[in-house]
């Protein structure tokens, strides 16, 4: 009687004439839509930013925070996409949909050129990765000491064809780790995209004009510039046209905060050894996501009332996240509830966390300055048994504390 009851339920999932179905066959009760969906979130891709405020120490660099090789994370992401590929062949066309979202441009032009050749040959294919691409990753070609100024040049005029090869880009990760002494760079090839991350050389602020001026719907733009390459930056603001989330490594001096754009939803830096800003100048009022880093080399001790005033400077305020910082004044002001500010994110923890959770004023009882309602501790696997167990000891000594913690990996 068991037998039969097993027999009659496997048929059940059967077709109804009774003829026997390949597992695969189960796929087609799901549209390709939603299989794509399925597929691309198993290894997702970034437009720009994430959004958890700990998703932005992955950009690393830009924001202050050690990075990893962002060619190499690329690479590692690609070679299992690719796998998905050898889930069945109904799901292939798919998987490979999904795995030309993402592209990294070879770095030398004949490499590139076979790139666009492949490309435009299966133009209008189901899976030509011209079409299909979505981010493109590169590493800019300069000259090297030897002077190969042609092959430069050659590969300056590959550039400008990528938007013909690839019409459907919204997502530029230009990556020059190997030229960082370099400062003329070759930007009219950089048009129509959404996100954009500059990494790591410096550019100079009528660089940054000219890419703004080229991309009036840059939504997010990471920056990483290196202590001082910005110094020269004007009292006007530049054309952010529709900027929403701005990152910059180590930003210029005072006039940098008063001229972004009114309407920015997040905005992260670095305080370096030589800046100090007037908090109080910031034109932004509408940010919901705040990224401050303080470098490791700083002189000055951090001002807490001067930070929190920066806070409070902005009402709709949801997530603050900051990096370890263990010189620090005390604030001497009292300060009332947040009207938004709930989250606290401390990312790149590489130690002990309980002289940085007192120092947002989170002791026995006490919610913090801003009184938040919950804290994020990110760090890296090397240290988190480390900082795991800092954390459990000052839970332990201030056991009275009404907050949700997280811990979390970078």
């Amino acid at each position: 009687m068991v037998s039969e009851t097993k027999e009659s339920q496997r048929h059940d999932f059967g077709p109804r004439d009774g003829n026997q179905s390949s597992p695969t066959e189960f796929l087609t009760m799901l549209p390709d839509e939603l299989w794509r969906e399925i597929l691309d979130q198993v290894y997702p891709s970034r437009d720009g930013m994430a959004a958890v405020p700990s998703a932005f120490t992955s950009w690393g660099h830009a924001i202050g925070v050690i990075a990893r090789d962002p060619m190499r994370r690329m690479r590692a992401m690609q070679k299992y996409r690719s796998q998905l590929r050898l889930v069945c062949k109904r799901l292939e066309p798919i998987a490979l949909g999904v795995l030309f979202q993402d592209i990294i441009l070879p770095h030398h032009h004949t490499e590139l050129e076979l790139l666009f050749e492949i490309a435009q040959e299966t133009h209008g294919a189901p899976s030509s990765p011209g079409d299909l691409t979505r981010r493109l990753m590169t590493r800019l070609c300069f000259p090297d000491e030897d002077g190969e100024m042609e092959e430069g040049k050659t590969y300056d005029r590959q550039l400008d064809l990528i938007h013909k090869t690839f019409p459907n880009i919204n997502t530029l990760i230009i990556d020059d780790a190997f030229s960082t002494k370099v400062t003329t760079f070759y930007l009219d090839w950089i048009t129509g995209v959404k996100h954009l991350c500059w990494y790591p050389s410096p550019l100079k602020y009528e660089q940054v004009v000219q890419i703004l001026a080229q991309n009036p719907e840059l939504q997010s733009f990471v920056l990483s510039s290196p202590s001082g390459s910005l110094y020269c930056w004007p009292k006007h603001a530049p054309p952010w046209g529709n900027m929403k989330q701005f990152f910059i490594g180590y930003p210029p001096h005072t006039p940098f905060l008063a001229t972004l754009p009114p309407d920015l939803d997040r905005l992260g830096f670095t305080f370096g050894t030589h800046l100090a800003l007037d908090l109080s100048r910031l034109s932004s009022k509408m940010l919901t996501s705040l990224e401050v880093h303080w470098s490791t080399s700083r002189e000055r001790p951090l001002i807490m009332d001067d930070i929190l005033s920066l806070l409070y400077a902005c009402p709709r305020l949801e997530v603050f996240t900051t990096s370890t910082c263990y010189s620090f004044v005390a604030p001497k002001a009292s300060y009332e509830a947040h009207p938004s500010l709930r989250t606290l994110c401390i990312t790149n923890a590489v130690g002990l966390v309980d002289a940085m959770l007192r120092q947002w004023g989170i002791i026995r009882s006490c919610c913090g300055y801003p009184h938040f309602n919950r804290v994020l501790v990110l760090t890296r696997p090397t240290y988190m048994m480390q900082v795991a167990d800092s954390l459990v000891r000052f839970l332990h000594e201030e056991h009275d504390i009404p907050l949700e913690f997280v811990l979390g990996e970078l």
